[in-house]
Parts: C-alpha cells; structure tokens; sequence
C-alpha cells in the first residue's frame, strides 16, 4: 500500500512573471498595432518596396517581442513539494510535471540578473538567485527567484526534505529575501504606468476619429 504524501509548500504564481508577462504582452501589442503595415504607408527618402520592407521588419520586431512576453505569461510556474516528490506546475497551460525526491543528485545555487544593456550602460532591471537541480538521470532543472515566487523559503524546504542532497553555494534564505525583496518591482510599475498611458493614447486617438 503506497503511503500518503504529505505536502509540505506550494508557491504561489510569481507577481513579477506575471506582470511583466501580461503589461510586456500588451505594451508590444499596442506598438504592433501602430505599426501595422498598409498600402499607405511611405518611409521618407527610400523607395516604396524598401520603405515597406522597413515597416514589416519594424512590426516583426514588436510582435516577436509580444510573443515572447505572452510565451512567459502563459508559462508561469508554480512548485508543489511534498515529502516524496516536487511537482512543477504550469497552471494556465495545466500541466503538471512530477520528479522524485530520490531522483535528485545535486543542488547547485548561484546569481541570477537581468541587465539589458542600452548605449553601452547596463541597466539592472533585476538582482536575485538561480538553482539548478541535476537529476541522477543527467538532466537539470533551472529556476530563478523572478519566476517562483516564495524562492528562498521553497529551496530552503526543499534543503531540509533532502538533507542528503548535496549543496553547493547555498544562499541564507532569510538574508537574500531581504536583499532582493523589492528587486525588479520598479521596473514592473515603470512599464505598467507606460502600458497604461500607451494604451489610452491608442483609445483616444480612436474615439477622436
């Protein structure tokens, strides 16, 4: 007779994968939808094909950046760990991927940045934490402190379920969290104020038609 399993945490859907997902979605959709090509159009100083052809490279480059951003939102992950297995779930796709705690060889921590660079600066959108869980099989599984929300408190479950695992560059879960509690927060309402404006500008122009 199989035992019971005992959950131990599950994470909640991350804020930020969420936000920057959903705002990132619509910020990108909205410049597509300006730069949605038509005969009309004319791109001063080129001829009509190459003026045309710079248009659709322009709208090409808002919708793959749209798409990239719906991609994320729709893959949001959230952990389940119980006292046999962790379970990575994909609740808007409902999928559902469960791993053995017994098939877990390693853990291994490092940092973990977004830092998108812009006339030569880097610019620190985010500071956090990565694991990387190698299995006995020889695969690996990656996750990062932007994506799961309740990181450091799910690693440091995770640490005392599988005590046998071996660690390396373990990061102190209480004072990471205070580091980078707030990290990319900014940068989210910076965007979501953007989105917002972008989109009312698009519904006026609408309506004043």
């Amino acid at each position: 007779m199989e035992t019971t399993k005992t959950n131990i945490l599950t994470t909640s859907l991350s804020v930020k994968t969420i936000g920057f997902g959903l705002f990132g979605t619509i910020f990108f959709g909205a410049f597509a939808y300006m730069a949605l090509p038509t005969r009309k159009m004319t791109v001063e100083g080129v001829s009509y094909e190459t003026g045309m052809l710079i248009v659709w490279m322009i709208f090409g480059s808002f919708v793959f950046f749209a798409s990239a951003c719906f991609i994320m939102l729709m893959t949001v992950r959230t952990f389940v760990l119980t006292d046999k297995n962790f379970l990575i779930k994909r609740p808007l796709l409902f999928l559902t991927k469960t791993i053995p705690l017994a098939e877990i060889k390693s853990v291994t921590e490092g940092d973990f940045k977004i830092n998108p660079s812009h006339a030569g600066r880097n610019i620190n959108v985010f500071s956090g934490d990565k694991t990387i869980i190698e299995l006995k099989n020889g695969k690996k599984i990656k996750y990062n402190s932007f994506e799961i929300s309740g990181y450091y408190i799910f690693n440091g479950e995770l640490q005392k379920v599988r005590r046998n695992i071996k660690t390396k560059n373990a990061t102190n879960a209480n004072t990471a969290y205070k580091n980078y509690k707030y990290s990319g927060y900014g940068w989210l309402i910076f965007l979501i104020v953007l989105t917002l404006g972008l989109v009312y500008a698009l519904i006026k122009q609408r309506l004043e038609k």
